[in-house]
């Protein structure tokens, strides 16, 4: 799959703990691919903020990627928040298990710390 020229991806360090992925653009299927890469190399984040406050496309296929950003294994144990216009946070809170969404930046640290990171699922092999 080709990757997307329609978006662009930059990535902040807020400190130890917090991530700050900025998107702006389009968010599509040819753009997840690139978003997975880099979500995918991040450092174990204990928290991840993401703002799509600059992107001004998102296909059903984005939203769905951002509504499940929390069950990527990548983010496993990590606490996501998402900054993102009314609109977009109108229709993440109509999905199930989706990432708390705020329109700011202090809102979105605001919100992750009042909530403590989520347990990394972790597979325990029975005793024989």
């Amino acid at each position: 799959m080709i990757a997307s020229p329609n978006v662009a991806i930059s990535i902040e360090s807020l400190s130890d703990e917090i991530d700050v992925v900025r998107i702006a653009g389009e968010l599509d299927a040819l753009a997840l691919p690139r978003l997975f890469t880099v979500l995918g190399n991040l450092d174990s984040p204990e928290q991840v903020i993401i703002d799509v406050r600059r992107v001004h496309f998102v296909s059903r296929t984005g939203l769905s990627a951002l509504a499940d950003l929390a069950s990527l294994s990548s983010l496993t144990g990590a606490s996501v928040a998402i900054i993102a216009p009314a609109n977009l946070r109108e229709a993440l809170a109509a999905r199930e298990n989706a990432p708390l969404s705020c329109s700011s930046l202090r809102a979105a640290c605001s919100l992750l710390a009042a909530r403590p990171a989520r347990p990394a699922l972790r597979l325990v092999s029975s005793a024989s």
